[in-house]
């Protein structure tokens, strides 16, 4: 068992009309035409769920959100050019885990559940298959791992499993959940057990989803999106988007500093790792009680 750190919860916030976004293969952008509407994570080839579960709920690949301000309510602030620089703390959105290298360390076990843990994934259905699972903090990367799934392999064969949290385990270790561990393990008790491990795309099929977190209002914007990674979309258009920031501490994407809240919605784009885009029009920033699925996948 290893200490849990400080709370992270996966999201995105946006400029005008947005909320926040969550972590390290994608990025969002909101469409500074955004009609008002209502609002993921990434893992391997398409895990079953549970029957209480629908993978559509679970995080499935990384991002980075960019949001614009709705015209009608702030046009000035919605042509503002976004900016280029990350500023998303420790860890690249490229390089490391995300290029797909593998990494040796040990693996312990803790007596996690998916509800628990800094990426406060409680919003989405465990997918079948895949365990919760605490990344060392050195490959934390200010919660942009949230949601990656991970392929483990052990003298006893290679398992699967999901980054829910981060622990204090030795560098390029991980803390496993009891279902995984038992697994990668083969039902032995907790010790440091030698692994190689990797991440790889969970393939979720359905569309990815955004959540509004409790609380967001026209003045603060704050989007849990179902998708882990972060990556520059590069797009010319700068002048129609505004970047998140990804708050290191909370898992969520929010606007830069002084541009407030983002209105009551906003389109969103997201920019998947490999390049693929797609714009969710009108996604609602303010309404709490259930998520929106998004226009596509990555």
């Amino acid at each position: 068992m290893h200490r849990r750190q400080g709370l992270a919860f996966i999201a995105l916030l946006a400029v005008s009309q947005v909320l926040s976004f969550w972590p390290p293969f994608h990025r969002i952008k909101m469409g500074a035409d955004g009609n008002e509407g209502s609002p993921g994570l990434r893992g391997l080839s398409s895990p079953e769920t549970s029957d209480q579960t629908d993978v559509s709920g679970a995080p499935t690949e990384f991002y980075y959100a960019d949001v614009a301000r709705d015209a009608s309510s702030a046009s000035a602030l919605a042509k503002r050019k976004s900016s280029s620089k990350d500023d998303t703390g420790s860890g690249a959105s490229s390089g490391g885990p995300y290029d797909g290298r593998s990494y040796q360390g040990e693996a312990t076990t803790y007596d996690s559940k998916w509800s628990i843990g800094n990426c406060l994934l409680s919003n989405w259905p465990q997918p079948k298959g895949l365990g919760p699972v605490a990344i060392a903090q050195n490959l934390w990367d200010s919660s942009r791992m949230c949601g990656a799934c991970v392929s483990i392999t052990s003298s006893f064969g290679t398992y699967l499993g999901i980054v829910t949290d981060q622990s204090d385990v030795k560098p390029n270790s991980l803390d496993l959940g009891p279902d995984v561990w038992s697994q990668v393990s083969n039902h032995q008790k907790s010790s440091a057990l030698p692994i190689t491990w990797h991440i790889v795309p969970c393939n979720f099929t359905s569309p990815i989803q955004f959540y509004n977190a409790r609380g967001t209002n026209p003045y603060w914007t704050a989007i849990q999106v179902a998708v882990p990674s972060a990556r520059d979309s590069g797009d010319g258009d700068s002048s129609e988007w505004i970047e998140l920031v990804r708050q290191s501490n909370a898992n969520r994407f929010s606007p830069p500093k002084g541009k407030g809240g983002l209105g009551t919605s906003a389109d969103l784009r997201v920019t998947c790792n490999d390049g693929k885009q797609f714009i969710t029009k009108g996604v609602n920033l303010i309404d709490s009680s259930k998520p929106t699925a998004a226009s596509g996948n990555c």
